[in-house]
C-alpha cells in the first residue's frame, strides 16, 4: 500500500515538476543566446576573411557578435554562383574557385566599392547591392548544404 502510495505522489510530483523544469530550461536558453537579439540589429558593413573564407555581417558596436558565412561551400553549388559571377560581371576560375572568388570580391575588375585591408587578410566590404547578393546566394548554399544532410 506504501508502494503505491508513493507512486502516486511521485506522478503528482512529475506533473507539477515536468512544466517548471522546461520552462526553466526554454528561459534558460534564450538568455543565454546572444545570437537571438544580435540577428534583429541592422549590420553596418561585411567582413571577408581571405585565410577561412568567412563572410561575415559587421558591426561598428563591438559588443556585438558577427554573423558569419562560409564560401568554402560554394565550390559546390556552381549553379548558385553564377548569380555573383552576373552581379560582378566576372566569372570564378579554375583551379582554385574559393581563391578566384574572394580575388573578385577583394579586388575584382568591376566593383561597385573599394575594399578596405584590416589586416592579417582580413577585407571590410560595404553594403551594397554586389555584397549583398554574396550574402544572398551564401544563405541559400547554406540552406541546400545543411537540407541535404
Amino acid at each position: 500500500m506504501t508502494l503505491i502510495l508513493a507512486k502516486t505522489h511521485l506522478l503528482k510530483l512529475n506533473f507539477f515538476i515536468r512544466p517548471t523544469i522546461i520552462f526553466s530550461c526554454i528561459l534558460f536558453s534564450a538568455c543565454s543566446t546572444p545570437s537571438l537579439v544580435n540577428n534583429s540589429n541592422s549590420y553596418d558593413f561585411y567582413l571577408l576573411n581571405a585565410q577561412t573564407g568567412a563572410y561575415c555581417k559587421g558591426y561598428n558596436d563591438a559588443k556585438i557578435a558577427s554573423s558569419c558565412l562560409s564560401i568554402i561551400p560554394t565550390n559546390f553549388y556552381l549553379h548558385e554562383v553564377k548569380v555573383i559571377e552576373n552581379i560582378y560581371q566576372q566569372q570564378i576560375r579554375e583551379p582554385n574557385r574559393l581563391a578566384s572568388l574572394m580575388n573578385i570580391l577583394i579586388s575584382g575588375k568591376n566593383l561597385d566599392y573599394q575594399a578596405t585591408p584590416l589586416g592579417n587578410a582580413r577585407y571590410q566590404l560595404p553594403i551594397n547591392q554586389q555584397t549583398d547578393t554574396v550574402w544572398d546566394v551564401l544563405e541559400k548554399v547554406d540552406e541546400l548544404n545543411y537540407r541535404n544532410k
